[in-house]
């Protein structure tokens, strides 16, 4: 997965609302963080901005005079991906040499040497399949929304290309759009494939929000369930002590009608202690619910409270796009003033290079932690051998 899939959310939803107007035929102006938008007639669509103004940025907050916020958590984003979800038209863009910049990994760019040269001889093309995934994630107590989390699938080999996704979101900004209706024919069970296992990979890259979210709500549950059983066990000591007096009540009666030889007297008596046993029998009732249903663990609450506090989670396809790239081997050359060497290496454009390198001397991956340098043996890792 690209490392910045994480922190593209908002600029990717800002790039995705040009990618739909634009596909609307939509005329949008400029300024600023403000897109004047202009929709022809025959658009299909059924959001309301035809002379509307749009407002960038998570923290346009309400505006002032009629623009329309667009931001992760906006309104209009949420319709817009809604109604974008429903048409699911797939597009098409192609990365090649002339319009994609040469990419090197960190362990290249964050080594100790300088970078003399980097060439890429292209031998293919390949396809691959990009989506933008609208992923939700909601309780009762927290609501996250990580909107467009992008995948690239080459659709040969189904394999996830690392980076591809965060060229695709660069090359499609306002200023250089290359997104395209697609056009020819597409093998079907090939799209779906490569559609699983972009979903696959999403799930699990936000499998850990999603545990961390299921622990908090597990333990607001738990929480609440406690307090619950708090409350329950104050009335039932309450309920012991309301029965107790009352027993001293129906004492007390029993005596009064026992010895009073009073008529009136011990009709009110008798009137009164049937009252108070009365009572003395829904409150003992109530205490036996309580302490079976405390003893049981309070079954029902449970299932209340934990199904409140059940988690959601939806992942759907926003945008699903062919991207064309080149396919072949990048020659760099590198120095550090006291050794030289060429380095060649699989490549693709805006994929990058497609192999992970190792320490020539002890075989740990290189990394931006572990990054590049060279030796009289050869390249090795700044961590691992230097």
């Amino acid at each position: 997965m690209p490392d910045g899939a994480l922190s593209i959310t908002e600029r990717a939803v800002e790039q995705f609302t040009e990618q739909y107007l634009s596909a609307l035929g939509a005329e949008i102006t400029v300024d600023g963080d403000q897109w004047d938008v202009s929709l022809p007639p025959e658009a299909d669509t059924i959001l309301d901005i035809n002379g509307a103004t749009l407002l960038l940025g998570s923290d346009s907050g309400e505006s002032e005079n009629g623009e329309i916020p667009v931001h992760p958590e906006s309104q209009f984003v949420q319709e817009m991906l809604a109604e974008a979800k429903k048409k699911q038209a797939i597009g098409f863009t192609a990365f090649t040499t002339e319009n994609t910049e040469i990419a090197l990994p960190s362990w290249i760019t964050g080594g100790e040497f300088t970078v003399e040269s980097a060439d890429f001889a292209p031998y293919y093309d390949r396809e691959a399949l990009c989506v933008l995934f609208d992923v939700g994630i909601e309780t009762v107590s927290e609501y996250q929304h990580e909107l467009l989390r992008p995948v690239a699938v080459d659709l040969r080999t189904n394999e996830i290309l690392d980076g591809l996704a965060g060229t695709y979101l660069e090359a499609t900004t306002l200023d250089n759009s290359q997104l395209q209706p697609a056009t020819g024919s597409y093998d079907a069970e090939s799209i779906d494939t490569a559609l699983a296992t972009a979903r696959e990979a999403i799930e699990q890259e936000v499998a850990p929000i999603v545990t961390e979210t299921r622990e908090k709500a597990s333990r607001a549950a738990d929480v609440e369930l406690s307090e619950y059983r708090q409350l329950q066990e104050q009335r039932i000591g309450e309920l012991a002590e309301e029965i107790s007096t009352l027993e001293e009540q129906v004492s007390r009666l029993s005596e009064t009608i026992e010895q009073t030889t009073d008529h009136e007297e011990r009709i009110e008596a008798l009137r009164e202690r049937k009252w108070v046993r009365h009572k003395r029998d829904e409150f003992e009732e109530e205490q036996a619910e309580l302490t079976t249903a405390r003893d049981e663990g309070f079954p029902e609450k449970h299932r209340e409270v934990y199904d409140r506090h059940s988690l959601s989670v939806t992942i759907e396809p926003a945008a699903v796009t062919i991207v064309s790239f080149e396919k072949g081997e990048i020659d760099i050359g590198i120095c550090d003033g006291n050794h030289s060497q060429s380095l060649r290496l699989p490549y693709g454009t805006g994929v990058g290079i497609t192999e992970k390198s190792k320490c020539e001397q002890c075989g740990d991956p290189l990394s931006a932690d572990n990054p590049g340098s060279l030796s009289k043996s050869g390249l090795i890792g700044e961590g691992c051998c230097k």
